[in-house]
């Protein structure tokens, strides 16, 4: 008897293809957050150092204008702070969208190997039946040999 063929067999590696490509998507994904999140912290230090020295020059009596010129800096890194906000928020919600598609394509590929080992089961199931309808034939021709 011949071995098992799954039909499906394409439709099934197919699957298989786009979980991992879905699995490669979401790394990336995950890297551009990653990548955003240290933007933002770098910002973050920054704004925080040029905080600590615009309190430093106003104890030491520094000069009007490299105060202001600190206090505008310190305004443009909120700006950037504030865009990078953003662009985490959306980093985030690019990776919950690529993580709820990486879960669709695990919940459909698990469902094509389900199949394909029930049909596995099932052609098992034959073989054993057809063997055992086999054996059944050759005990009823000896046994009918020995009885003459």
């Amino acid at each position: 008897m011949r071995g098992f063929h799954y039909s499906f067999q394409k439709i099934l590696d197919l699957k298989t293809n786009t979980k991992k490509q879905s699995e490669w998507v979401l790394s990336q994904a995950i890297g551009h957050l990653q990548t955003e999140e240290q933007r933002l912290s770098s910002i973050r230090e920054e704004r925080k150092q040029f905080t600590d020295k615009l309190q430093e020059l106003c104890s030491s009596c520094a000069p009007v204008q490299a105060l202001v010129s600190i206090q505008e800096y310190i305004a443009h890194l909120d700006q950037q702070l504030l865009y990078a906000n953003e662009r985490v928020r959306h980093a985030e919600a690019d990776v919950q969208e690529k993580q709820t598609a990486l879960q669709e394509r695990v919940t459909d590929e698990k469902l094509w190997l389900k199949s394909r080992e029930k049909a596995k089961n099932a052609f098992q199931q034959e073989v054993l039946r057809a063997e055992q309808i086999e054996m059944d034939e050759m005990a009823t021709v000896r046994y009918h040999m020995a009885a003459r």
